[in-house]
């Protein structure tokens, strides 16, 4: 994991992080990972897991849970096994409260999530 120009969040298969944010305007900034969640009102959880079935790759999946009173939408990118190259993928924002989910039939070697806001 890394948090690249606080603004940024770079995540592997298999970790979870709880991100700790700061509102400027509607805009998450100084994201900062802590070991566990102090400020629910304002850290996000993340989760990115690979999902195998008898020991053969099934999916990959990402969760975000929004602890934010707004809907929570990001832009992310993967980095795809098979074509050793980044692509920009879809996301679904996640509503207030909620957590969210992105599903991918690929092995993702990496992610990275970036232009964490809110909205109405």
């Amino acid at each position: 994991m890394f948090v690249i120009d606080k603004k940024t969040i770079q995540i592997f298969p298999g970790e979870k992080l709880f991100i700790e944010a700061e509102l400027a305007n509607d805009s998450l900034v100084n994201l900062k990972v802590v070991p566990e969640i102090i400020n629910k009102e304002k850290t996000l959880t993340i989760v990115f897991m690979q999902e195998n079935e008898n020991k053969l790759h099934k999916q990959m999946r990402l969760s975000i849970t929004n602890p934010f009173s707004k809907q929570l939408e990001y832009n992310a990118q993967i980095n795809l096994m098979k074509y050793k190259k980044w692509t920009k993928t879809s996301v679904m924002p996640a509503l207030p409260g909620l957590e969210s989910y992105e599903i991918w039939p690929d092995i993702i070697t990496t992610a990275v999530l970036y232009n964490f806001h809110l909205k109405n």
